[in-house]
């Protein structure tokens, strides 16, 4: 697993690259883009940008409530993630949690 942080601000994107195989070919998994600090201002603004390309997308902010309002709104498959990504086992749980989906 590769995870290394895009950006230094409170939005980061991870990128987790793992391929899964089995008996030699590869199982193509559905891709998703994860937007930490979705609930306001740039990263809801990403989620926003993101959803209209079409990716499907993990929210993850401490305010749960604030990013059901925003998947309502958002055109593609969207997955909450609430957590407060400043206490390291909310971040090792945030991984935890993505180890088994394709992030881009």
């Amino acid at each position: 697993m590769d995870l290394r942080p895009r950006e230094k601000d409170s939005v980061f994107y991870y990128y987790l690259c793992h391929q899964q195989k089995s008996g030699g070919m590869e199982i193509f998994m559905k891709k998703y883009a994860v937007v930490t600090g979705a609930s306001s201002g740039i990263g809801k603004e990403f989620a926003k940008q993101l959803s209209a390309r079409g990716y499907a997308l993990v929210l993850v902010a401490r305010r749960e409530e604030r990013l059901r309002k925003l998947a309502k709104k958002l055109k593609t498959e969207c997955e909450i993630i609430a957590a407060d990504l400043t206490q390291k086992t909310e971040c090792e749980r945030l991984c935890a949690l993505l180890e088994d989906k394709l992030v881009m």
